[in-house]
């Protein structure tokens, strides 16, 4: 079971972070330390991941296989924090894996949600599939963030996370073999969105190790 690797907001000395700032980070310790938790979290993602590699499947069909790791990004971030959840549950850790499905589950959470609410506000149909897809990949940022909270990677995971990231976007931007948007227009502002968002993410990241650091060792 993970232990969080810091304090509680209010056991820091942080100025007053607003309620629900308290509230998610109430919730990610709890659950980080729960099993019951833990056990929701493997089985939804596990299931989210299954659906998702089905939604992909007519384009991993017509993609060649060696890119699809760089295809199906949205179910592989949850499949690694499926495994990640999976060695808590063992009691252990993996620094590169937690870091490979925290960047993951941010940057492409954050991906679809940008997509999706850009599709939205410049007239563009809204779907109850798509909703669901928002709410979903919602959920993935949260994820993400209950990574960084509770097992903070370390700087030299982080950069791996980041790098992997990067090839990633030089794939769907660079190459003839780009992701599927619902508004073609905006794909040059997608391709500025996404690369800024992998440096955003992995800073973020670097700056929780880098607090981690300064705060109480870790109980993990």
């Amino acid at each position: 079971m993970v232990r969080p690797a810091a304090r509680s907001l209010r056991a820091m000395d942080v100025e007053s972070p607003a309620p629900w700032v308290r509230r998610l980070d109430a919730f990610v310790v709890a659950a980080a330390e729960d099993r019951r938790w833990l056990w929701l979290l493997l089985l939804g993602n596990l299931g989210g991941s299954v659906f998702g590699f089905d939604w992909y499947k007519s384009q991993l069909a017509v993609t060649p296989w060696l890119l699809w790791p760089v295809t199906a990004d949205s179910p592989l971030a949850t499949l690694l924090f499926t495994l990640v959840v999976g060695l808590w549950l063992a009691g252990r850790r993996s620094p590169a894996l937690e870091a490979l499905a925290a960047l993951g589950l941010l940057k492409y959470g954050f991906w679809t949600i940008f997509v999706l609410g850009l599709y939205w506000l410049t007239g563009g149909r809204f779907l109850p599939i798509d909703g669901l897809l928002f709410a979903t990949h919602g959920w993935m940022v949260v994820q993400g963030l209950l990574v960084l909270r509770a097992a903070p990677p370390g700087p030299g995971a982080l950069a791996l996370a980041a790098a992997w990231y990067f090839l990633n976007d030089a794939v769907d931007y660079f190459t003839a073999w780009r992701p599927w948007l619902p508004d073609p227009a905006h794909f040059g502002l997608v391709r500025v969105v996404s690369a800024a968002s992998t440096g955003a993410f992995w800073w973020l990241g670097v700056l929780g190790a880098g607090c981690r650091a300064t705060r109480a060792g870790s109980r993990f």
